[in-house]
């Protein structure tokens, strides 16, 4: 698996994105066929003016679209963050999910993030189990699945 942030997300931050058209043509000349993890640069913001804050929304999902469109010979998973994808980012990233065909998330989350392992159930749920894998810390991933058909 290959991964990098290609595009600018959620909150405010210094990292930049990586190139997304060096990284994907590189992806595409040296390691063919691989999965491709393509994410968004993050950071919680109290300050940010999206409605809800800290959530992926169009102006976040439609350059990924974009950007994904063009390959061919890889699957595509999207690594969202957990506290962002469970408040308000439902319909945008499915939106990205039937963008590209065959594509997955998969949900992370820092430990210091704020998640609720009953709102990342519902997500899961509602997005579908087949479409989203989850990388979040232990205590989170039990009550998520504490929490599932609830």
């Amino acid at each position: 698996m290959l991964n990098a942030d290609i595009v600018a997300g959620p909150g405010t931050t210094d990292e930049a994105p990586v190139d997304p058209a060096r990284f994907l043509s590189l992806c595409g000349r040296h390691q063919p066929g691989r999965i491709l993890s393509l994410g968004w640069t993050t950071a919680m913001d109290s300050t940010t003016t999206s409605v809800p804050p800290n959530s992926y929304q169009d102006e976040h999902v439609r350059p990924m679209a974009d950007l994904v469109a063009s390959v061919k010979e890889a699957n595509v998973t999207f690594p969202v963050r957990a506290a962002m994808a469970v408040v308000g980012s439902r319909r945008p990233l499915e939106w990205l999910l039937s963008a590209k065909p065959f594509s997955t998330l998969t949900v992370w989350s820092a430990k210091e993030d704020d998640v609720s392992g009953k709102e990342l159930a519902r997500f899961v749920e509602a997005v579908g189990r087949d479409r989203v894998y989850v990388d979040v810390p232990e205590q989170l991933d039990m009550d998520m699945r504490n929490n599932f058909n609830q």
